[in-house]
């Protein structure tokens, strides 16, 4: 469960843990109990390691500018004598067992 921001009008912000579909109902304040509504606050990215956040950066740039891949015509886009061989086919696609999740 994601970690909430709230904002009492008597105690101040407080954090708690709420079910996605509940993020935008509000939450009772521990101190006092009056009822609050959840803020908007920054994601805490500092605490995520350093692997995972470059993993997020990546995801977020793929999802609005995914890289196309266009398959070559086996010639060499560039000019001048061409020395890296033949162009490889794919490899064939493998076959689904029952074990394997498909996409």
């Amino acid at each position: 469960m994601p970690l909430y921001e709230y904002e009492c009008n008597h105690c101040g912000t407080f954090t708690d843990f709420a079910k996605m579909a509940d993020s935008t109902l509000p939450a009772n304040c521990p101190e006092c109990g009056v009822t609050s509504p959840r803020i908007i606050s920054a994601p805490r990215l500092a605490m995520v390691s350093k692997f995972a956040r470059v993993a997020h950066e990546r995801n977020e740039k793929s999802a609005h500018q995914p890289v196309m891949a266009s398959k070559g015509t086996g010639k060499c886009s560039h000019s001048g004598p061409c020395n890296h061989g033949p162009v490889k086919a794919a490899p064939a696609k493998m076959p689904q067992r029952p074990w394997m999740l498909g996409h």
